[in-house]
């Protein structure tokens, strides 16, 4: 407050208190009688009179002999310090009579203070001084809290930043649901990287391992390299490779705690190969694109495996027949079966495979193009605890499989019917009514319109939506899947009715919703 501003406060205290005599002590004494208290006021204003001759009168009006006293006590005493009532009183005179009430002003300007800033303040107390940026950048605990904001792609780039930052990186946990991809042929001429790459194998803990373009001339020296991590490898993957049996004999065997094998694109393998390559130990077995496969393939896994829990098997030569050979308890151990391309399964096949498995939860019958309605029906009448079908590429199937799709399996969550093209909006309308869905895939499903659409808005649980090529489907019915508003994924990739402005008006109808086209 500056003095101007302190000067008219005090202007207008005094017009305030006009007619008042304010004292400046809290001490009263009162008198016995009338005659004895005229007389102390009568002594009191002439004192005050002369003691503020120079200074002027307050109000230019001289105090009254009779006029009644009010202290700050309230119990109407009078002040030694308190001065006339009377009007005109200089600024000084008011100034200094507040003085001597006691009244203490403090004119220097606060700060402002938050209780952020009071906060923050604490905050940096407690942890003591700033750490240096130097020494920032080398601290663990840095590093472990950038490692948050990283995807793995990421840090495995920024591992290259130093010695502290690679050794508190490969501590992280993500690495060990990752798989080291390594392209031999590049490798083969480059030993030194090579061997830097077992050994991040081993300082990651990762224990899945994918060989791409693997040949024989390639063995030995790989060999020499995983030696000290051979035994914490768990998953082997072997695309586009061109080893031969003895070759994958040597592999397999060298791999001791080995209970993954993935084998894709490996044509130059034989029936013999993959006998010698199945170990007890194996759990997990997927076998695709192999020209060689076949039912006594098939018999091989069934006698050599008995642990097995999850098969995939793309097999363009495997008949009815290979679906008798799983025996009891192998059967009830396998939780998912995948049979894509199986090109000579028919319904006879299927039935066996559900009679045989009725306890599978995950089934694929993908390519599978020469299974009809009546496979279905198998199907949902053994298979009661399906949780995921997949059932795309298999253009013979109608209305009627969907139908008993939504009857029987209520405990279905996944369904795949990509060209299905001869089902339509009144099958969909039986899928409608299925009380756990939450992916449905209809892909170039060229039969459906609007309708299903309509009938989709049914499924309360979707999370998982494609309609990728169909094209009858309008604008305005995509439109109306806002009221969707627990979907989270929505395929449309060429869905003519999917324009720019249909799918901006999704994407801000459902912010929580990713559309994909």
């Amino acid at each position: 407050m500056d003095m101007a501003s302190f000067a008219r406060a005090c202007v207008d205290f005094s017009h305030n208190i006009r007619n008042l005599r304010i004292s400046g002590s809290s001490k009263s004494a009162t008198s016995a009688n009338n005659s004895t208290e005229q007389q102390q006021q009568q002594q009191q204003q002439q004192q005050q009179q002369t003691h503020q001759s120079s200074d002027g009168k307050l109000n230019g009006q001289s105090g009254t002999p009779g006029s009644p006293l009010i202290s700050r006590s309230g119990n109407g005493s009078s002040s030694s310090g308190g001065g006339s009532s009377g009007g005109g009183a200089t600024v000084a005179a008011i100034k200094q009579r507040l003085f001597n009430q006691g009244l203490k002003i403090d004119l220097t300007p606060r700060r402002r203070r938050t209780r952020y800033r009071d906060y923050m303040r604490a905050k940096l107390a407690t942890k003591g001084p700033p750490i240096p940026a130097g020494e920032l950048l080398h601290a663990a605990w840095f590093v472990r809290l950038i490692a948050r904001y990283l995807s793995p792609y990421e840090a495995s780039r920024v591992c290259s930043v130093c010695s502290v930052w690679r050794d508190v990186l490969y501590d992280l946990p993500f690495w060990r649901e990752l798989r080291l991809c390594l392209p031999i042929r590049q490798l083969k001429e480059d030993v030194p990287l090579l061997s830097r790459c077992c050994d991040s194998l081993a300082q990651r803990c990762i224990d899945s391992v994918k060989l791409v373009n693997f040949s024989d001339d390639c063995l030995s020296t790989f060999l020499i390299q995983i030696a000290s991590v051979e035994k914490r490898v768990a998953e082997l993957s072997l695309h586009n490779c061109t080893i031969t049996d003895k070759g994958l004999e040597t592999l397999i065997d060298s791999f001791s705690n080995l209970t993954s094998l993935c084998l894709v694109g490996c044509n130059d393998l034989s029936e013999v190969g993959l006998w010698s390559s199945l170990s007890p130990k194996l759990t997990n077995l997927t076998v695709t694109d192999c020209i060689n496969v076949s039912d006594e393939s098939v018999a091989a896994i069934t006698q050599l495996l008995p642990n097995l829990t999850c098969l995939e098997l793309q097999g363009y030569h495997v008949t009815d027949n290979a679906m008798t050979l799983f025996s009891s308890k192998q059967a009830a151990a396998i939780a998912k079966l995948t049979l894509n391309s199986c090109w000579e399964l028919t319904n006879q096949g299927v039935l066996n495979l559900a009679s045989s498995m009725p306890h599978l939860q995950e089934l694929s019958l993908s390519g599978c193009s020469k299974i009809t309605d009546d496979a279905v029906d198998c199907i949902t009448e053994h298979m009661k605890q399906l949780r995921s079908l997949d059932l795309s590429w298999c253009q013979k199937l109608t209305d009627v499989s969907l139908e008993c799709i939504a009857c029987d399996l209520g405990l279905l969550e996944r369904l795949q019917l990509d060209r299905c093209t001869t089902i339509s909006d009144i099958g969909v309308g039986y899928l409608s009514t299925m009380p756990r869905l939450r992916v449905l895939c209809l892909r170039w499903c060229s039969s459906l319109s609007d309708t299903s659409l309509r009938h989709i808005l049914n499924i309360r649980t979707l999370s998982f939506l494609s309609i990728a090529g169909v094209s009858r489907m309008t604008g305005d019915g995509l439109c109306n899947l806002i009221r969707l508003q627990q979907l989270h994924n929505l395929e449309v990739t060429n869905c003519p009715a999917a324009t720019c402005q249909v799918r901006g008006f999704l994407s801000m109808n459902m912010p929580q919703c990713r559309v994909i086209h």
